[in-house]
């Protein structure tokens, strides 16, 4: 019996993976102790969660003294964050120590510090035809149609997409040949304007072609997928690949026809704004896993006007869902933004369908990425060195292009050449967006 325990016991911690980290010697839960937990760094009205977790567990969100029983004890805090009507300011936690033993009668100091993270907070613009190619515009300036100059001014080579991991780090495709195809900028680089330089920088193997990336956009779980027009795909890079600096395989290759913006919806759902077939292509979730994807499981098409037996159709460039779950596009030629509501996404095959909603701009817009703020607003690059803000109640009016609309708010910046792409860190709550935070 004793060798068949043995057995049994040796598989147990084989097995084990990752193995729990075993209390230091003398740990013991045999009597009671004080933690005293102090919070800093957060602004009045803002709270953070501490999680305590020991031989029993409890969550405050303040500075506190606690008594609790002795033993092994482990200290994790969450990400808070402070309203804003545009975008929030993100504040991210240290806790010193996160791990401790808490002995009969001992005392234990935890301190939680939380600092704000540089990208949040801001309208962040990727530029072309001037001095700073990654602009940031404080939430305070978005408010009214205004002249204003950015707060951050980086002149680093920027592609044209911008994507923010949960951490509110940078990736953006390189801006020249003499970049890395994928470049990551940490967070606490843009705290002040001036160059910077990637901490990480990806190539993929087997390039050969320009322009190399054009839109970008994370997953549930962490992994880019980045449209290729001069490859006629859609690439994945494994979030394991964008952990270091290195040329990458990527994961999955999809063939789609001079591809531009992606999205990704609730279910997992990849959309693809195909130009040359002028429809969005969904690749449904269940596609992306299987590792090999022959074709898009719907095709859906947009019509360009609402005149009988007129069959011509918008050309998606970039693609965005909105809080409703209702996909958006923008045709640059036209200079129009379009919606399609949810319950039209759900098919199967190839559909041409109604927009419930087109926006004409004027014909000097240059209408490229664009983002949705906290309120619902809608912003997008306009005319050279503006950006527009479509107001939520605008975005539920369709116009012509005989009508174009006004945009609410109009902000134009000497910083700005020809703004590329816009995005905000962190996306609003309930977007279906890899750095949208509850």
């Amino acid at each position: 019996m004793n060798r068949v325990l043995a057995v049994v016991s040796s598989i147990l911690i084989v097995s084990c993976s990752p193995c729990p980290t075993p209390p230091p010697p003398g740990c013991t839960a045999d009597g009671m102790g004080t933690i005293v937990v102090t919070s800093t760094g957060l602004p009045a009205g803002v709270t953070g969660n501490i999680h305590l977790t020991g031989p029993t567990a409890q969550t405050v969100t303040s500075s506190r003294t606690l008594t609790v029983g002795s033993g092994a004890w482990s200290v994790t805090a969450d990400r808070a964050t402070a309203a804003d009507p545009f975008v929030r300011t993100v504040y991210l936690p240290t806790v010193t120590p996160a791990s401790f033993c808490l002995t009969a009668g001992g005392t234990q100091d935890v301190i939680v510090t939380w600092a704000p993270v540089a990208t949040s907070k801001k309208l962040w613009v990727t530029n072309a035809n001037a001095t700073g190619q990654f602009l940031g515009f404080r939430s305070s300036s978005l408010a009214t149609s205004a002249t204003v100059t950015a707060d951050v001014v980086s002149r680093s080579g920027f592609g044209g997409d911008i994507a923010f991991d949960r951490d509110g780090n940078v990736w953006v495709p390189g801006g020249t040949t003499a970049d890395a195809h994928l470049q990551r900028f940490p967070a606490a680089r843009f705290a002040a304007s001036g160059a910077v330089d990637p901490d990480v920088e990806v190539n993929l193997s087997a390039a050969g072609c320009v322009p190399l990336v054009a839109g970008l956009a994370f997953d549930a779980a962490g992994n880019l997928y980045l449209s290729s027009p001069c490859k006629d795909a859609v690439l994945r890079i494994d979030a394991a690949g964008l952990a270091a600096s290195g040329s990458v395989t990527p994961s999955l290759t999809i063939s789609v026809a001079d591809p531009q913006g992606i999205a990704f919806d609730r279910a997992g759902n990849l959309w693809v704004a195909a130009r040359m077939d002028s429809r969005a292509w969904r690749y449904d979730a269940a596609q992306l896993s299987a590792g090999s994807v022959a074709a898009p499981a719907f095709k859906l098409g947009s019509f360009a006007t609402s005149v009988p037996m007129d069959t011509s159709l918008l050309t998606p460039s970039w693609l965005a869902f909105d809080a409703r779950g209702d996909l958006w596009g923008n045709d640059f030629g036209g200079n129009r933004f379009f919606r399609l509501g949810a319950p039209t996404l759900r098919g199967t095959g190839s559909t041409d369908v109604q927009p419930q909603v087109r926006i004409t701009i004027g014909v000097l817009a240059l209408l490229e990425g664009f983002a949705f703020d906290g309120e619902g607003g809608l912003w997008s690059a306009g005319s050279a060195g503006r950006l527009i803000r479509l107001a939520p109640d605008q975005l539920d009016l369709s116009t012509t292009s005989a009508m174009p609309t006004t945009p609410r708010t109009v902000l134009t910046s000497a910083d700005i050449g020809s703004a590329v792409n816009v995005a905000f860190y962190p996306a609003p709550a309930g977007l279906p967006l890899f750095h949208a935070i509850p």
